[in-house]
């Protein structure tokens, strides 16, 4: 046989050559459509995840103006794509978040100075904030950059196109609202970029007539008038210049604001920004003006913002009361009939606390917003919910005091927590008068800050039984308590505190919770002839003071006993071995009764053992 003659390798070999090719050409496909394809996708999702980090920015933003402190806000730049072993990505995107500054920044006003309500050097001037990714398969038609300026988030198109993220916030009724941006800055790269917003005091003047800001912008003038057409004192918009518009308001009692605005800095404020005075019909801090806090002067009605009120010396009670809302139909942070109150107090060992109190109304009724906010002076927040019943005292003749932790539904606990917050703003006086300053006050609301009355004195004629309470560990407290023969006694409150005394571990209970529908606390009385009668509370209750009206007041006379099942700790997830002691020095759980009469009756239990 010779080799001309033997062609079985030669099919083998055209076999291989096929097969590799066609293995080559599925690659080729592959990279050149799936692979773009794929990433395209993984660009998209950065995208969307973008629109809502500068929606944060900007209402991080906002908030820093508002509440005169920093805040921090993340975006992510850039993204990277899936790791490929056999196909090539192409370099990761790169965002870039940067400052610029349309025409030449001015920020002028006929009626007013922009200077001196802001505090700032003539001619106060103003930025934007832009991001954008540089992104290999969309483009900036499909991905257009993101813009913040004047209040406003959009995305603008090559070709012009304005996409709105946000409402504006510079003119809301007869209210002007200024936040100038005073410093430069510029990120970029493909990870999350921290930025803090530091705000300078807020300015505030009232004027009278026809008033006008021209503003650096870039959008049009036909833009803000579709932006600010249901506003009804809003005149006009024109376009005066490149990147400038002039913003024509009508003639009414306005009043304008600026909160200038620092990225990563302080603004450098020349000047205090100009204060509304108070003139001859000013009462003090509720009128922007400044107040001496005595036993005699402890209240308010809070009308404006930059008042300011010294030589505090109780900050046991926050109580407002008599509130007449601003209508805010357009508003984009609150909506309703609006009232927000945000007020910093300080004492002079440099502790600090500000509260944001926003409550917002809508027409039939409900709760827009309810939100109690609290940060302290390194800017760490906390915040809570109003119970629906506490926001609506406020609205509807009634008081609610907002450092009082059953006005709230289920605020935290432990350190760091909303309630830990309270109690601290509570101890300020402890050290050094306090002064409060209001920075920000929409409607009106009559504001106190009071001491906690002194205990109501001690029940006469009231004791605990001795051996009442459980032979093993239970997850409920449960005692006996009897009133002397001849007397009667009602009661209408209680509270629970677990001081540990004794044994620090108590203190982890710090809320009692039955399952079901059962009551919390059953006062259930020996017998019910003449006035007596069983009482109860269904609401969970808190460990840590907060006093509880019951549901129904327990009654009992003339040497009758009263069971007291309160429970269960924790769900029932923890259980207590105690007994009854008779000082609360040894005691490491206080109950207090509250009755009719206005005395207290305190049942001491010493606790030996916390099973959890």
């Amino acid at each position: 046989m010779t080799f001309s003659e033997d062609e079985r390798a030669v099919s083998e070999l055209i076999g291989f050559i096929f097969v590799f090719g066609f293995i080559v050409i599925l690659i080729s496909l592959w990279q050149a459509q799936v692979v773009p394809a794929e990433n395209s996708k993984t660009e998209f999702k950065h995208y969307e995840g973008v629109q809502e980090d500068m929606s944060q920015l900007r209402s991080d933003y906002i908030d820093a103006a508002e509440t005169e402190t920093t805040r921090s806000t993340t975006v992510k730049l850039g993204t990277s794509y899936p790791t490929r072993i056999l196909f090539v990505n192409g370099p990761p995107p790169q965002g870039r978040i940067h400052t610029e500054m349309p025409s030449d920044g001015t920020i002028s006003a006929n009626g007013f100075s922009a200077s001196r309500v802001c505090g700032l050097n003539s001619p106060v001037k103003s930025r934007s904030i832009t991001f954008n990714t540089e992104y290999n398969h969309l483009s900036d038609s499909e991905a257009p950059p993101y813009i913040f300026e004047n209040s406003v988030l959009y995305r603008q198109t090559p070709d012009g196109n304005v996409l709105f993220e946000s409402d504006q916030l510079l003119v809301q009724g007869s209210t002007l609202n200024l936040y100038p941006l005073t410093s430069n800055m510029s990120h970029s790269g493909i990870g999350g970029e921290s930025i803090d917003f530091k705000s300078a005091e807020t300015g505030e003047i009232e004027v009278s007539g026809s008033i006008s800001v021209t503003i650096p912008t870039t959008l049009s003038d036909e833009q803000w008038e579709e932006l600010l057409k249901n506003q009804p004192n809003f005149d006009s918009a024109q376009q005066v210049g490149s990147q400038r518009v002039k913003i024509i308001l009508s003639d009414a009692s306005w009043t304008v604001q600026c909160a200038a605005v620092g990225a990563e800095q302080t603004p450098d404020v020349t000047d205090p920004p100009q204060i509304k005075s108070g003139g001859n019909d000013s009462t003090g801090v509720g009128d922007g003006s400044i107040s001496n806090y005595d036993e005699n002067s402890t209240s308010d009605t809070f009308s404006s913002s930059n008042g300011r009120w010294v030589g505090i010396t109780c900050t046991d009670q926050l109580l407002l009361s008599d509130g007449q809302p601003a209508s805010k139909p357009n508003g984009n942070n609150l909506q309703g009939d609006v009232i927000r109150l945000t007020g910093r107090l300080n004492d002079s060992t440099g502790e600090s606390y500000t509260i944001d109190i926003k409550l917002a109304r809508a027409t039939d009724g409900s709760w827009n917003k309810k939100e109690v906010v609290i940060y302290d002076g390194n800017d760490n927040n906390v915040n809570a919910e109003l119970t629906a019943a506490a926001a609506k005292r406020i609205y509807e003749g009634g008081e609610t005091d907002i450092l009082e932790l059953s006005n709230y539904d289920d605020p935290d606990t432990g350190s760091g927590s909303f309630s830990d917050f309270v109690q601290r703003i509570q101890a300020l006086e402890d050290d050094a008068p306090v002064v409060w300053q209001t920075s920000r006050m929409t409607g009106r609301v009559t504001v106190a800050l009071e001491c906690d009355p002194p205990p109501a004195p001690p029940a006469s004629g009231v004791s605990v039984v001795d051996g009442t309470t459980p032979s093993s560990e239970s997850s409920a407290l449960e005692f006996d308590i009897q009133v002397a023969s001849g007397s009667t006694k009602t009661i209408t409150d209680v509270n629970i505190t677990t001081p540990g005394n004794q044994n620090d571990d108590v203190k982890s209970s710090w809320q009692l919770k039955r399952t079901g529908q059962n009551k919390e606390a059953r006062l259930t009385v020996s017998n019910t002839n003449g006035v007596n009668q069983s009482g109860g509370l269904k609401q969970n209750i808190k460990l840590d003071g907060t006093k509880y009206q019951l549901d129904t007041n327990a009654v009992f006379s003339d040497g009758a006993v009263l069971d007291v099942d309160m429970g269960e700790i924790k769900n029932g997830n923890v259980k207590l071995k105690y007994h009854l002691v008779d000082s609360k020095s040894k005691a490491d759980v206080v109950v207090t009764f509250y009755f009719q009469d206005g005395t207290q009756f305190q049942a001491y239990l010493r606790v030996t053992n916390v099973n959890s």
